[in-house]
């Protein structure tokens, strides 16, 4: 297997970058970032309406947050790229 991790851009759609995991979808809670409800473990995770249109850019300025310490902070998580069978299920 690759050592190649995913990008994480401001360009980035926020629901994609939340389906990479639930790694990702906790660093948005502790950010902040209201893009995920606090249920996730094994139960269908709720995400905003915006997630599904968004880039990260726009999570970064609604919740008054620095767009750069949100793409560091999601970077140094180092995620790997989702498999076929993942984005067929929906994510991890």
């Amino acid at each position: 297997m690759s050592d190649d991790f995913v990008q994480f851009t401001p360009e980035m759609n926020i629901l994609e970058a939340l389906m990479l995991g639930p790694e990702v979808r906790e660093a948005f809670r502790r950010m902040g970032l209201k893009c995920v409800a606090a249920k996730d473990r094994g139960v269908q995770t709720e995400y905003c309406i915006a997630a599904e249109k968004e880039p990260l850019s726009l999570a970064g300025l609604y919740h008054e947050h620095d767009l750069k310490a949100v793409l560091n902070a999601l970077n140094a998580l180092k995620v790997r790229p989702l498999t076929d069978e993942e984005k067929t299920r929906g994510g991890r």
